[in-house]
């Protein structure tokens, strides 16, 4: 959905970008990290996406004619639900799939991922 310059679009576009802009860099920075709030950022931004694009698309889609999207454009929104519906469910399952693993590291009191092959020597 480009076409226009930003400076001109709607306020609403514009503070949402900023928003997400600085979500991602969360997102990024803290996945990188292997820090919670990697991840809480990032359903944070995919659940919040899912509903501007389905239960607020109105308020979205509403600006001044300039900014009136195609109808090409607007079924390309649900897509992106699709998408963000995907993203969610493979993250949640890498983070079930991580918190096992790390469970059972712990349980079996080793603390890396390094698998240590076992010794023949007696």
């Amino acid at each position: 959905m480009t076409g226009f310059v930003w400076a001109e679009a709607p306020l609403k576009w514009q503070l949402l970008d900023i928003i997400y802009l600085v979500l991602d860099l969360v997102i990024v920075v803290g996945l990188l990290r292997r820090s919670w709030i990697g991840v809480l950022a990032f359903f944070l931004a995919a659940i919040s996406q899912i509903a501007l694009y389905t239960v607020f698309r109105d308020w979205i889609l509403d600006v001044p004619a300039a900014f009136q999207r195609s109808p090409q454009d607007i079924a390309y929104l649900d897509g992106l639900v699709i998408f963000h519906i995907a993203t969610c469910f493979v993250m949640g399952i890498a983070t079930l799939v991580r918190r096992r693993v790390n469970l059972k590291l712990v349980e079996g009191s080793e603390r890396s991922l390094v698998y240590k092959w076992p010794s023949n020597n007696k």
